[in-house]
């Protein structure tokens, strides 16, 4: 039998294990215990997740979605993760080599992307997100988007109206890859350290 200790006969914060199962008991007013009752999760840990830039990196970024309009611009970012926070160290800018029409689709250089990968390898770092633009559309993934995404990356899309940039947003795939879920931006004033 699982040991119990008490408190006070008042207040009782007991708590045992029963079973494999982390319950609570309840007490009368003379301590003894009446009935148990299972414990439920704390769904206040859930940390939210952060995609951390530099500022001069995210004004590039900017910069290179408004050049590359009325088509789509497209890169990678290498960097590391920090619990749910990705940390942006480079973003590396590819040509979109999109077959079809590259207003409204993006394809990373096969070529660029593998060359990325082996110098974050060597630097002890890793893809961890790719940008795109959405020329005259929204900051919102489109479904080319869903069928492309990686899991576990970022993917910041910046819309561009008229040869300016009007917006940008983060987003990651969802635990059951069927839909992105928004994450926050934190733009930093200093580079991130590799």
């Amino acid at each position: 039998m699982n040991t119990v200790r008490t408190v006070s006969k008042q207040a009782a914060v007991q708590i045992r294990k029963w079973g494999g199962q982390t319950v609570a008991p309840r007490y009368t007013n003379y301590g003894e215990i009446r009935r148990t009752r299972r414990l439920r999760p704390c769904l206040f840990a859930v940390r939210s997740m952060n995609l951390v830039i530099d500022r001069t990196m995210l004004d590039e970024l900017i910069a290179f979605a408004q050049h590359d309009f009325p088509e789509e611009c497209c890169g990678i970012f290498v960097g590391r993760r920090d619990g749910a926070d990705i940390i942006v160290s480079d973003a590396v800018q590819s040509p979109n080599i999109a077959q079809g029409n590259r207003r409204r689709d993006y394809q990373i250089d096969w070529k660029t992307l593998l060359r990325t990968q082996r110098q974050a390898r060597a630097d002890q770092l890793e893809i961890v997100g790719f940008f795109h633009s959405h020329p005259d559309g929204s900051t919102t993934p489109s479904q080319a988007d869903l069928h492309q995404a990686w899991p576990d990356c970022s993917y910041l899309i910046l819309t561009v109206s008229t040869g300016r940039c009007i917006g940008f947003a983060s987003w990651r795939l969802d635990t059951g890859r069927s839909a992105f879920e928004s994450e926050s931006i934190v733009v930093s004033k200093r580079m991130a350290t590799k």
